[in-house]
């Protein structure tokens, strides 16, 4: 009989664990979205489109440069051939082109495509919120919001924030606090669409001294549709601080700060919608394997913040785990 295993969460980490696990083995992916990639995540709103979460990746292993090969010739990564720029909040003080050779990739059409080709070889269940896992008969047991159960399971996989964890994981164990006493901070994003373009000789910038740390025009990434659209994100420290702040609150001073940067009202929007990321980024580089596995109780966690928050971080812990996973079945 083949073994199961439930994986929660359908990331990147979840799906490259998938995606590398002996094919003799049953996997069920559980997802609380309605579509694939976390935080690889594109938001299609009217004319427009963005990519609320990750912006783009970079490769530093020969182990990732391999895996994303075949996406590469399928058009399904593209680089992003992008003129970028780091702001003193609206002095340029930098710039350069990105180049093949600089390697800065994105998911084309949408950040999420990457994820969703990987899905296509798996069994997801989407728009499925796992609230709890529990050990019935020497088996795992998951029970959703809908309190609606499904068990039977060798294994289960968390591919999710270790906030995500805490809460699923409703039973204790030592070194449960290596999985769940790590803390990720907050974003917030903030998408807006325009019927008419802005004339800018940049598309991608770093900020400083603005509450602002990222802005770019998310319409001029590789094989985008739709009208012109600029895609910002606060710092990690403003967002923190401003976590509970009303959301049309959050949209206004966010937008103040856009158009101070930018020189440009750009409260002529056509669409504007602000996204709140609570779990975004580890504060810093972890030590160790890059996943946890407990043989004993047969549950692994994996994620990019079990290395960094780097998207390259979140393929390797999958990958390292799902290889660990074939040694020892």
């Amino acid at each position: 009989m083949k073994k199961k295993i439930a994986v929660i969460g359908s990331g990147l980490s979840g799906l490259s664990f998938a995606k590398f696990i002996r094919s003799d083995v049953e996997v069920h992916l559980f997802d609380k979205s309605r579509g694939f990639g976390g935080r690889m995540a594109t938001r299609r709103e009217s004319d427009y489109q963005f990519d609320h979460g990750a912006q783009y990746f970079t490769v530093k292993t020969t182990k990732f440069k391999t895996f994303l090969a075949p996406y590469l010739s399928k058009g399904i990564v593209q680089p992003w051939l992008a003129n970028f720029v780091e702001l003193d909040r609206n002095k340029i003080i930098h710039s350069k082109k990105w180049t093949i050779d600089s390697g800065h990739y994105v998911g084309a059409p949408y950040m999420s495509s990457l994820c969703r080709e990987i899905a296509n070889e798996q069994n997801v269940f989407l728009n499925t919120e796992i609230t709890k896992v529990e050990k019935k008969n020497d088996n795992w047991e998951l029970t959703d919001s809908n309190n609606n159960k499904v068990d039977g399971y060798d294994w289960v996989v968390f591919a999710v924030t270790p906030q995500h964890v805490q809460n699923i994981m409703q039973f204790n164990f030592d070194g449960k606090s290596r999985l769940t006493s790590n803390t990720l901070s907050a974003c917030y994003s903030i998408m807006l669409g325009f019927k008419n373009a802005f004339q800018m000789n940049w598309e991608a910038a770093l900020v400083t001294n603005s509450h602002l740390g990222w802005v770019s025009i998310n319409s001029s990434k590789p094989g985008r549709q739709g009208g012109f659209s600029i895609l910002a994100q606060s710092t990690n420290i403003w967002a923190e601080k401003n976590i509970n702040m009303d959301v049309e609150n959050v949209e206004k001073h966010l937008i103040d700060e856009l158009s101070d940067i930018l020189k440009v009202d750009v409260r002529t929007y056509d669409f504007a919608r602000v996204h709140k990321w609570r779990y975004a980024n580890i504060k810093q580089k972890q030590k160790g394997k890059g996943y946890y596995i407990n043989s004993a109780l047969k549950i692994i966690s994996v994620g990019d913040w079990h290395i960094n928050a780097r998207v390259e971080s979140a393929f390797l812990s999958g990958y390292k785990a799902a290889k660990k996973m074939n040694e020892i079945m």
